[in-house]
């Protein structure tokens, strides 16, 4: 069962996804664009599996979505995504530790060894950033949600131009 903060989470994504893509402002996307959307959210899917998707919440021959038939749609596939590889182990690069918290002493070492030249107060700016508590660092949880983000802001600026 999905805590109330982890519910509303997840309506905020859905959210924030569902207007990147909403480009007139109208409160609705439409469906030819749901494998951008969907792979803005780190959920990837064919086309064949977006069809599916929508024919099984009856959705099929629709060529827009409000937020909640889009939500409808999605939510169950958010749910079920599986991290992309490359950020687990980008984060495991990160946590030098070994701690499951990307710390600063760990974020300095890691930017060293990979020849990135940061000064302590650049370090302690971006762990606050990224930190539910920056004094013990950020979460694995935390990470993947910044780089899922990341994502979605790559995917709406490459839909904006």
């Amino acid at each position: 069962m999905k805590s109330d903060d982890e519910k509303t989470e997840l309506t905020e994504e859905l959210k924030a996804a569902f207007n990147l893509f909403d480009r007139d402002g109208q409160g609705m996307v439409y469906t030819k664009d749901l494998k951008a959307i969907l792979y803005s959210l780190g959920v990837k899917v064919s086309k064949k599996q977006v069809g599916s998707l929508l024919q099984r919440k009856g959705k099929d021959g629709y060529a827009m979505l409000d937020f909640s038939e889009f939500s409808m749609v999605v939510k169950d596939a958010v749910r079920r995504r599986v991290v992309d590889d490359g950020d687990e182990e980008l984060f495991h690069i990160l946590d030098v530790e070994g701690v499951g918290y990307i710390t600063l002493a760990s974020l300095k070492q890691a930017t060293t060894e990979l020849g990135e030249t940061f000064n302590a107060e650049d370090l302690r700016e971006i762990l606050q950033e990224g930190a539910t508590d920056p004094q013990v660092g950020i979460s694995k949880e935390k990470f993947l949600r910044i780089m899922r983000a990341a994502r979605r802001q790559f995917a709406g600026n490459v839909v904006s131009s």
